[in-house]
């Protein structure tokens, strides 16, 4: 894949704004990695980023998140097995402040991801004529390797970059599976977490979960409810493939960045939610 993305202390002017508002209305720390490639794009992130925000802003889009959650935490649980290792994890560290406080923080995550499945599937569905153009677009990135993500660049997106959730003014958490420890800094001074290790222990069962026909049909059936869900978006996300592919002509790998919001962020996005979902205890 040539596109990457933008990170935020590389971002400026508008798109630094943007991000910003966006991180406000998800209420997190940090962009979401997906949003981070829209970077490469500042015209198109400056048409869709009212239609995102008023989204994200809306009480009731959060309502249509936590009613989601709700409906299927406990089928996530159900159907996802934990390992023997995950199980006596637990069960030695539940009462640890650090696991507890990341439990609280997974229930925002998981908020955040449902929110950020429901807009990568309305993005997807409201690329009208992508059937069209898809054939084009494919070919095109079968010949230069584009829009191909790999096993590292998979895993950034499930599993190393947790989205943090942001914190009162005493405290701060840092969760992604590549820090050495997730730190709490608060009242009571600086604590080391065995967060990486449990991450860890999760990462390696979910593996293997996906291999389980049990798992693919809870995805498809979670899915199958959000696109469900996705007529009662507050605001609906119009960004046909004619409009899109107006912004082609300025930047050079607009073909890609089409093939990855049509076919891998979605996935992408669901397969985040899920693992954030299991990670639940």
């Amino acid at each position: 894949m040539t596109i990457n993305p933008v990170l935020e202390n590389e971002a400026k002017g508008k798109v630094k704004e943007i991000y910003q508002t966006i991180n406000k209305a998800l209420e997190t720390n940090s962009i979401p990695l997906f949003f981070a490639y829209f970077g490469n794009f500042p015209d198109y992130l400056d048409y869709l980023s009212p239609q995102l925000l008023e989204n994200l802003f809306n009480s009731n889009f959060a309502k249509l998140a936590i009613s989601f959650a709700e409906s299927n935490e406990r089928k996530i649980a159900l159907t996802l097995r934990k390992s023997e290792e995950i199980g006596e994890f637990v069960s030695r560290f539940q009462f640890s402040p650090s696991f507890v406080y990341f439990q609280q923080d997974l229930k925002k995550i998981f908020l955040v991801n449902i929110k950020l499945t429901l807009i990568f599937l309305g993005l997807r569905e409201s690329v009208k004529g992508y059937a069209v153009a898809a054939q084009k677009i494919a070919a095109a990135a079968a010949k230069e390797n584009l829009g191909k993500i790999t096993k590292e660049l998979n895993d950034e997106f499930i599993f190393s970059e947790i989205v943090s959730v942001k914190k009162g003014k005493t405290e701060k958490t840092i969760t992604s599976i590549k820090k050495s420890a997730l730190v709490k800094f608060g009242p009571q001074g600086l604590e080391k977490s065995l967060l990486p290790d449990y991450l860890t222990l999760c990462r390696n069962q979910f593996f293997k979960e996906m291999k389980r026909p049990e798992f693919w049909d809870l995805r498809l059936k979670m899915e199958e409810e959000m696109l469900a869900a996705i007529d009662n978006l507050p605001h609906f996300l119009h960004s046909p493939i004619n409009i899109m592919l107006q912004f082609a002509e300025k930047y050079k790998n607009f073909h890609e960045f089409i093939y990855l919001l049509a076919e891998n962020f979605p996935t992408l996005a669901m397969q985040r939610l899920l693992f954030s979902g299991f990670m639940k205890v």
